[in-house]
């Protein structure tokens, strides 16, 4: 199975989303042998650690995929399964953590000895000054869990802006070194629950052995 980056996960659903459905044994057998093949690929825990299972499946409104939510290693956190319903077959998958993605992250800036709520003044005030910061030039935004948006300033004034998804097995860095603006604009769209950052840059996984 191929590994979904999280705007390819956000572009299986249609605009009329998705709703509960439900999966046959079969299908669910098929689903969790794939997910067992491709289990050391995402950084959880031992596949044998938990009773792993099927939690809840939902349809997209196209017709075109059945989403199986398989147990991770923590509440509402899930390998989800992509199962193509015309071919027959899983197709795809991704470390997701719904939890994460419902809660508000924590703004942490050591530069500016500040950990809680984000603000856009925040953001926008402390972007563009990590770098006066230079023992720890950097900014994140805290989803908990292992999911989280980090930026830093270079000493030529770029940014490295990286995300993770659970583990750092799932973590994505942008291609480019990018601006201060466009940290910004990522910065804002991650902390008020909006998905541009996710398309914003041209995102590669960093390999972990």
């Amino acid at each position: 199975m191929r590994l979904l980056q999280i705007h390819e996960y956000l572009d299986l659903f249609p605009p009329d989303g998705a709703s509960t459905a439900g999966i046959s044994p079969a299908v669910v057998q098929t689903c969790l042998r794939a997910v067992e093949t491709v289990w050391a690929r995402t950084g959880l825990g031992c596949w044998d650690h938990v009773d792993r299972g099927v939690y809840y499946t939902s349809a997209t409104a196209d017709g075109r995929y059945l989403l199986a939510h398989i147990d991770a290693d923590h509440s509402n956190c899930f390998v989800i399964v992509a199962y193509n319903l015309r071919s027959q077959l899983p197709e795809s998958y991704i470390v997701f953590d719904i939890g994460a993605e419902y809660a508000d992250p924590v703004l942490v800036c050591p530069g500016a000895d500040y950990e809680g709520p984000a603000t856009d003044e925040l953001i926008e005030t402390w972007v563009p000054r990590l770098a006066s910061h230079s023992e720890e030039p950097i900014i994140v935004l805290d989803r908990g869990h292992g999911t989280y948006l980090l930026a830093e300033q270079k000493p030529d004034g770029s940014y490295i802006i990286e995300h993770q998804l659970v583990t750092s097995k799932n973590r994505y860095v942008a291609l480019a070194p990018v601006t201060a603006e466009a940290v910004i604009e990522a910065f804002k769209s991650y902390a008020f629950k909006v998905k541009e950052w996710t398309r914003a840059f041209r995102w590669v996984r960093v390999e972990v052995p």
